[in-house]
């Protein structure tokens, strides 16, 4: 699905998907809390990236993060000041929540080659309820 978000009139704030529009307010675009880093989403990000041979001098961690939709799923945007648009991802990894649904977790990198989400995709798409480890996660070639 493709999501567009337009403010092509200052009155009127719409979001467009599948060519249907969905009125919007302020309130809903305004969707990110930013924060500090905590210490187990730099310990997952470093780790997804020595999975796919990089590290944290190639792709800096901020310090700071941007909360996406409050944190619902766990979703993060990296804290970087320079942001472009998403480039793809890096890597994609499996996780079974502590409720029994599939989490799908990507690290996504921008059209500079900088880290831009850490986004986290439940299927049912409720709450994230234990924030997965390393040792938890598994990956389509394993």
């Amino acid at each position: 699905m493709i999501l567009e978000l337009h403010f092509d009139n200052p009155e009127r704030y719409f979001l467009k998907a599948w060519r249907i529009e969905f009125p919007l307010c302020l309130e809903t675009i305004i969707m990110n809390e930013r924060r500090n880093i905590k210490p187990e989403e730099i310990e997952l990000i470093a780790f997804l990236l020595n999975k796919v041979g990089l590290n944290t001098d190639e792709y800096p961690i901020a310090d700071f993060v941007d909360e996406y939709d409050g944190y619902v799923m766990g979703s993060i945007g990296l804290g970087n000041p320079e942001v472009s648009p998403y480039a793809g991802d890096l890597l994609q990894a499996k996780y079974i929540d502590s409720d029994g649904k599939d989490v799908a977790i990507t690290l996504t990198m921008d059209e500079n080659g900088q880290l831009l989400d850490l986004d986290f995709w439940k299927v049912d798409f409720s709450k994230l309820i234990t924030y997965p480890k390393p040792d938890n996660l598994f990956f389509e070639e394993e």
